[in-house]
């Protein structure tokens, strides 16, 4: 394994041990989540993992991946929510509509319930108005949109004391049982799709 490399990964590895974590494409002190709105424009959350307080003792893994195993991908997001998922007789949904990013798990999710709405306001009018679809859609998914851009730019901090600080409220809140936890999601898991 070539010297950057092998430095790549201890850097990205420190942050790698904590559940949930993920590493970026790029240098470690690249990372970034991009504008789909200014694409190859540098976004202003930026993280660096080194630092971050997190350290995996055995980088055995990591350095035991092959180049070619490797899978690297940019991150792509919508700064703010389109005005309207339709125009006319044309309909956007899942990250055309409103791309976000990964940190809810929730981009398929709201993929799937946009295409639930979609085909029932196609099946119930006729000609097709899409408007009720933007309605339904466009305040749900941007309160989602905002809420996993925010738990972004916390997985990004890279201060210590901001670090120590995040890590430590995450662990209060998961000494108070997961229901609490959940119950601050409860929007988001208990939709329903739309009575026929």
């Amino acid at each position: 394994m070539s010297r950057a490399r092998r430095d790549r990964a201890d850097a990205l590895s420190q942050d790698a041990g904590r559940p949930g974590a993920r590493a970026s494409a790029g240098p470690p002190a690249e990372h970034a989540v991009q504008d789909l709105a200014h694409p190859g424009a540098q976004v202003r959350e930026r993280g660096h993992p080194a630092g971050a307080g997190h350290r995996v003792e055995d980088h055995s893994l990591i350095h035991a991946a092959r180049e070619g195993e490797i899978l690297e991908h940019d991150l792509y997001c919508l700064p703010s929510p389109l005005p309207a998922f339709h125009s006319g007789r044309v309909a956007l949904l899942g990250d055309a509509a409103h791309a976000m990013t990964p940190n809810l798990g929730q981009g398929a999710c709201q993929a799937i319930e946009d295409a639930v709405v979609l085909a029932h306001v196609a099946g119930t009018a006729s000609p097709v108005d899409l408007g009720p679809y933007t309605a339904a859609r466009l305040a749900r998914t941007t309160k989602i949109m905002r809420r996993s851009r925010t738990i972004c730019r916390l997985t990004l901090w890279s201060n210590p004391l901001a670090v120590r600080a995040r890590q430590a409220a995450m662990a209060f809140a998961g000494r108070l049982g997961d229901g609490n936890a959940t119950r601050q999601f409860e929007d988001v898991f208990t939709w329903r799709p739309p009575a026929s």
